[in-house]
């Protein structure tokens, strides 16, 4: 099968149709590219939103490992320990209880 029949159109159609570039209507006027672009205000909700990404982070990875330690403490104290207000964690002490 060719292009011709496939389409109805002929390798030189396609050329031309790659190369010509579309012109604008006559009479619409495009905006001037500083109100295009994003400004100071994009650059600083942009900013903000990365600030608050690093500090979430920061804060998942102290909560995580203060997790990871808490159950460290767990394991090593073995059977026969609780905390010291029972089920809450409060400070992460753990106290044997005689």
């Amino acid at each position: 099968m060719s292009l011709l029949a496939v389409t109805g159109w002929s390798p030189a159609d396609f050329v031309l149709a790659a190369s010509v570039s579309p012109s604008p209507e006559p009479g619409v006027v495009t905006p001037p590219a500083d109100l295009v672009t994003p400004g100071t205000v994009g650059f600083l909700v942009t900013f903000l939103v990365a600030v608050a990404l690093v500090l979430l982070v920061r804060d998942m990875n102290r909560r995580v490992r203060r997790i990871r330690v808490r159950g460290e403490r767990e394991e090593q104290a073995g059977p026969g320990t609780q905390r010291e207000d029972g089920d809450d964690p409060g400070d992460g002490v753990i106290r044997r209880h005689h």
